[in-house]
């Protein structure tokens, strides 16, 4: 994944080959692409990936996280993050747990995926640094985007993963 302050580009090429294929699978350029650290299987052919990017002054952060399928062959590009079925209004995560704040604190966020993918970690950076952390039931998180493609997903559909 090669990012910038502008697009987002995924390429794919044999672990074999010394240099870095220019020649990306998934081009994200808009408010599609943007500067995120996201890049995780979701499952059935899958990738979340942040999108929706939001300059702080120094990075165009990405405040929403977006479920992409890879293609197999060809480039499939995006201009704008409401062509993708996304997470938004990310400050809201935790909203049950009073863990919620102001959208225009947003910042930035990033999301990671469980080693046994049944969790999804959003976590959320307002503009004073403070880091917010809520775990998901990924199969729900999964479900609600396949009912919702190429649009927005609320957290508060979803359920917050409880610690048995």
């Amino acid at each position: 994944m090669h990012k910038s302050e502008s697009e987002t580009l995924v390429t794919r090429r044999p672990i074999s080959s010394g240099s870095i294929g220019l020649n990306p699978m998934l081009l994200m350029t808009g408010t599609a692409g943007g500067h995120t650290q996201t890049w995780e299987y979701a499952g059935n052919g899958y990738w979340f990936i942040g999108t929706k990017p939001q300059s702080d002054g120094s990075h165009n952060w990405d405040i929403q996280i977006a479920r992409v399928k890879y293609p197999s062959s060809g480039t499939r590009q995006y201009t704008s993050n409401t062509q993708l079925t996304r997470l938004s209004h990310i400050n809201r995560a935790g909203w049950d747990h009073n863990n919620d704040y102001d959208g225009s604190l947003l910042k930035r966020v990033e999301a990671a995926v469980s080693p046994s993918y049944n969790r999804l970690l959003i976590a959320s950076i307002d503009t004073n640094d403070n880091g917010y952390f809520t775990l998901y039931d990924l199969n729900m998180i999964n479900n609600q985007m396949d009912n919702n493609p190429g649009g927005d997903v609320s957290l508060r559909l979803c359920q917050i993963a409880r610690q048995k």
